[in-house]
Parts: structure tokens; sequence; C-alpha cells
């Protein structure tokens, strides 16, 4: 006969739930006071951030949202989800060293597709002067929407591209890459300052890819390898605003936000309210790119909420009734 243990542990657990097991009520009670504190303290910190704005005539989101739509141009930047690359911020921070170099030897190439194979072009290098910098070893096709748009061969690093696009971790082809010729090539000059002689060449496999805006994607690029928030930051808006670079990596604090209003102060003095509005746009297109090939780096979303925001600042600035 089998022992009756279920009995037992029923008069175990009737005994144990009065004395080890809290009820609903009483884990109500114990939170209760702590969910009236952390209220107590939302409420104190709203209304600092509020008497903060109003002192210093920030502009509030709400603002900024309004201004936008009576402008007809976009209200905030819009990120959508994807799955984080694995290991990404220490690959990331593993390529740093190379990044310059790596950039460096696309910045002057002639990329022409071959018949045979399929898929592929050839790729010519020239001014690879550092022979321990990375070569390209893939091409893009890249295309926009519009039909009207010329496809773009860029040559590229498939290590930068997987530590920083989730959406081509894993998908390129394999590659030969590019073979490196003689010290004397490239010597030669055709004119232009241009080597007659490449440094480099070989025929790789060719990636199409279609994004949002073919004119900002060489800003994600270049993003892509050299990894600088003050950089992207003016090619998105002007020279002034780069200096907010310096809070990359940080938690927005009130310090951040009135250097913010006040570079934003500078631009609606300074810019025409058409300037104003192609930097919106263009931050725009450039984060549809960012969604496109599933950009995961927080400083590039970073530096691209701050200047939208500084941007809107200034537009709301130009609004309002001048001393």
């Amino acid at each position: 006969m089998a022992p009756r243990t279920g009995i037992k542990q029923k008069k175990v657990l009737q005994h144990c739930t009065p004395s080890l097991v809290p009820s609903l009520s009483q884990r109500r009670r114990l939170v209760e006071p702590y969910l009236k504190q952390t209220k107590a303290i939302d409420s104190i910190v709203w209304e600092i951030n509020k008497k903060l704005c109003s002192n210093t005539q920030i502009p509030t989101r709400r603002v900024r949202i309004q201004t936008a739509r009576h402008l007809k141009i976009p209200k905030r930047i819009r990120r959508e989800e994807c799955s984080p690359i694995e290991g990404g911020v220490k690959r990331r921070a593993d390529l740093e060293p190379t990044s310059d170099y790596a950039y460096d030897t696309i910045s002057c190439y002639d990329c022409n597709p071959v018949v045979s194979p399929i898929n592929h072009a050839e790729v010519s290098l020239y001014h690879h002067s550092d022979p321990q910098a990375p070569l390209p070893s893939h091409v893009l096709a890249i295309s926009d929407t519009n039909q009207d748009s010329l496809e773009r061969l860029v040559p590229v690093h498939p290590q930068f591209l997987s530590a920083h696009w989730a959406h081509a971790t894993g998908k390129l082809p394999e590659s030969d890459g590019l073979a490196v010729h003689t010290a004397d090539a490239g010597s030669e000059s055709n004119g232009n300052g241009i080597g007659t002689i490449p440094d480099a060449t070989g025929i790789v496999p060719v990636v199409p890819l279609q994004i949002h805006n073919l004119e900002t994607f060489h800003h994600i690029l270049a993003f892509t390898y050299e990894q600088s928030p003050v950089s992207l930051i003016a090619s998105l808006t002007t020279d002034v605003v780069a200096s907010i670079g310096e809070y990359a990596g940080m938690d927005v604090g009130w310090e951040q936000r009135i250097q913010e209003w006040r570079i934003s102060q500078i631009l609606a003095h300074h810019e025409t309210l058409e300037n104003l509005k192609e930097m919106v746009w263009r931050i725009h297109n450039l984060v549809e790119n960012a969604n496109v090939v599933g950009m995961d780096d927080e400083d590039f979303w970073w530096c691209c909420d701050v200047a939208m925001r500084i941007v809107m600042d200034a537009l709301v600035a130009q609004g309002r009734p001048q001393d």
C-alpha cells in the first residue's frame, strides 16, 4: 500500500501558509507606503522639471510636437525594434583601432560589375598607404525607393557592418577579398591625383541593399566606421551643434538640456526656417536608413535624438516673439 504522503503535505502546507506565505492583502499593505512615496517623488520631479522649463523657456515635448505639426515635418525620430547584436559593444570596441584606416581604404576606388561570376564586381583601391589596414571584401549595391535614382556600388568591410547592423549579421556571402599589389602600385598619376595603378584589386560579391534615402546613407556608413558622435551631429546639423557630442553616452540631465537650448537659440538666430526644416528631414531620412539596416549602436541613436531635439527647439524659438 502506497504511503499517504499527500495528506501529510497538505497538513504541512496548511500549517506553513499563514506564517510563511504573505497573502495578497498583506503584500499590498507592505508595498503601499513605498508606492505613495514613489508617486510623491515623481510628482516633485515633475513639478521641478515644469518650473525649470518655465524659468529657462526650454520647450517641452508637447510644444515641439505642435510646432512640427504646424510646419508639416517629422515630429520625432522612430526607432524600430530589432534583436541586439551578440557581443556588439565589444566587437565595436575591438574594431576602433583600425576604423580610420579601414574607412580610408574605401575613400578612393573603382567598382565595376562583372559578367562572371554573377552578382560580383571588380574593385580597385587607390592610395592604400597602410599595409596593416583591413581591406574591403564585399560591395554594397545601394538603391532607394526612388526609381529615378542611380544604384551606387560601395566597397565595405563585413566586420564593421556585422558589428553595427543587426540585419547584416550572418547574411553576407563568403568572399576571397582583395589582393594587395607591390609598393610601387598607385605611384603613377592620371592628372587628377588618383593613381593609375591600383594598390589592391579583386572580384568580390555584390550585396543588394535598398534603403530609404540615398543622400543620407554616407552619414550612416561613416558612423559605422568612425563611431564619432561629434562628426555625426556636425554632418546632420552644423559645427555649432557638434559641441553637444561631449555628453554622448550619458543620461540626459538638466545641464545638457540647458546647453542644448543655448545651441538651439544660436541656430534660431543664424539659420533660416528652410535650413532648419532641411535638417529635420535629413535626420529623419538617416533614421529611416538606420531602421533598414538595424543600427545597433546606442551612441548613434543618442546623436539622432539630440540633434532632432536641438533643431526642433530652434524652430520653436524662431516662432516665439523676439524681445
